[in-house]
């Protein structure tokens, strides 16, 4: 190799280790790569170097290349046996834009998985401004993986459909189809069996927004023994003086699990005590509201926990679920 080669090759191999040196470091600002200065220098370099002996082999190559008709034939024939460097700068120009796509793209999806749920957390890997997604099932508190700091501002929005005691209705309309057919049988004689369960469903699904105080009132009307008593005075809602389907947050430390209604000796336990907008010092955060998107604060440090409010002994007739999408900054 002569002199020249050697600082022709200096020369691309110090232009190519800017530029990706500039690259790594753009990176590293956007919070996509984490910073370690040997390990960045010493790929850009060796990289680099290999981008620079490529090309000054092409260019010896090159001059050596006396192709007088320019056909698809020919250029083919000229890649793969005459400019065999340039064909092989290509390949691993090739491979180094697949690397890159794939860091970026591996540090702006990451999926994270507790035993039931899979939150979904979007944006860069270690930035602090993220997208969530996740599932909220109501049968009792949920640990979404979600991490905060005291003070940390957050935006929810909830979509979704749920029923507190669906199966309760279900058993309610089974019956009425059966008091119908019995009814019938009987020539349609005496009185037409009450279709309550139809009219007016005990669990109707809600949005994230719960049953407002009307529903109450009118479940009392109608003397529906399972709706005598006020969300106001029941001692067996996770969370006493919210309605049912109320959303509830709080951010507890690793290792703490929110409190859950409870018996004893016949006595019921509520697992929280929050009136409907209470403006008294409290750890949970109310998620349900009628517009979204809402705006938050984390009270403490540690993970998200949630849950859809309702009796926690009776949660086996469920259904339905809530989306949440939270975005943290």
């Amino acid at each position: 190799m002569k002199p020249r080669d050697v600082l022709d090759l200096l020369k691309l191999t110090g232009i190519v280790v800017l530029v990706a040196l500039l690259l790594t470091s753009g990176l590293w600002v956007a919070g996509i790569l984490q910073f370690r200065f040997w390990p960045m220098v010493e790929g850009a370099v060796l990289f680099s170097l290999a981008i620079g002996i490529l090309l000054l082999a092409d260019q010896r190559q090159h001059a050596e290349t006396d192709v007088k008709e320019i056909t698809f034939a020919s250029m083919l024939y000229v890649l793969l046996f005459k400019r065999t460097a340039l064909l092989s700068l290509f390949l691993v120009a090739t491979v180094g834009v697949i690397a890159v796509a794939y860091v970026i793209l591996s540090s702006l999806f990451n999926v994270e998985y507790d035993e039931s749920q899979v939150a979904i957390r979007i944006g860069p890997r270690f930035s602090r401004q993220s997208i969530f997604y996740y599932t909220i099932q109501p049968y009792g508190w949920q640990n979404t993986g979600i991490r905060f700091k005291k003070g940390d501002k957050f935006e929810v929005f909830l979509s979704g459909q749920v029923s507190p005691g669906f199966l309760k209705n279900v058993t309610d309309m089974h019956k009425f189809d059966e008091a119908m057919v019995a009814w019938a049988k009987k020539g349609k004689k005496g009185p037409r069996p009450e279709d309550l369960a139809y009219r007016f469903p005990v669990w109707p699904f809600t949005g994230p927004e719960g049953y407002k105080d009307k529903y109450y009132e009118d479940a009392r009307s109608l003397k529906l023994d399972i709706l005598m008593q006020s969300y106001k005075d029941d001692d067996g809602l996770t969370v006493k003086g919210q309605p049912h389907n109320t959303v509830v947050g709080i951010v507890l430390p690793d290792g703490q699990e929110p409190n859950v209604a409870s018996s004893l000796g016949g006595k019921n336990t509520p697992g929280y005590t929050l009136p409907k907008g209470s403006t008294e010092p409290t750890p949970l955060l109310i998620l349900s509201s009628t517009t979204y998107p809402l705006e938050l604060v984390a009270k403490d440090s540690g993970v998200l926990w949630i849950t859809v409010n309702d009796a926690d002994a009776f949660r086996w007739d469920n259904a339905g679920a809530f989306f949440l999408r939270l975005k943290t900054r």
